[in-house]
């Protein structure tokens, strides 16, 4: 019998960390959340991932409380007050579904998602150059000199231009010197 139960567990665990591979999360359980990193943060309940950024949108996933998220870009949606904030913001996850940032507990807003070129004043804003997780924002309070946006993105990954304009520098990994040192989270 305890066999049995060991084995329903087993499956119903595997499952579960399925379904959050699908909805673009990290199961809890799987791995410690690092620091800064986006996290689900309702107060307790489950928070829903939709196809489009609003509430009329289907849910596609309940993703738990404290459940780290892999967020790609962020763009405009319905309004709505959450435990973190309130804001008209929705953060696209790696899956391709939305949350409300109002439940996101992060360091860092997420660049706006490229197919959302207007903002709020009508100028055009900064289109991602490449579809990976923002790492380090623009100056940041953690890092108010940093003039730039790291993302992690695969070695070969097509990049794209972010806007026009015309390229000033172009660097290897600055801290080794080295063009064939891939960057590092750390």
């Amino acid at each position: 019998m305890t066999l049995v139960r060991h084995r329903i567990m087993a499956t119903v665990l595997a499952a579960g960390a399925a379904i959050l591979a699908l909805a673009g999360t990290t199961a809890p359980a799987a791995a410690a959340v690092p620091a800064g990193a986006p996290v689900v943060a309702t107060g307790g309940g489950p928070l829903n991932l939709r196809d489009q950024s609003g509430t009329t949108g289907r849910i596609l996933a309940r993703i738990p409380d404290l459940v780290a998220l892999t967020l790609t870009c962020q763009q405009p949606g319905q309004l709505i007050h959450g435990a973190q904030r309130s804001t008209v913001m929705w953060d696209r996850l790696s899956s391709g579904g939305y949350v409300s940032d109002a439940y996101v507990r992060r360091a860092v807003a997420p660049i706006r998602c490229s197919d959302d070129p207007v903002g709020s004043t009508g100028a055009p804003v900064w289109l991602a150059p490449v579809n990976a997780p923002l790492v380090s924002g623009f100056r940041t309070p953690q890092r108010p000199n940093h003039n730039g946006v790291d993302l992690a993105a695969a070695r070969g990954t097509q990049i794209r231009a972010a806007a026009a304009g015309v390229v000033i520098t172009a660097e290897c990994n600055v801290s080794t010197g080295n063009c064939d040192v891939d960057g590092s989270l750390a």
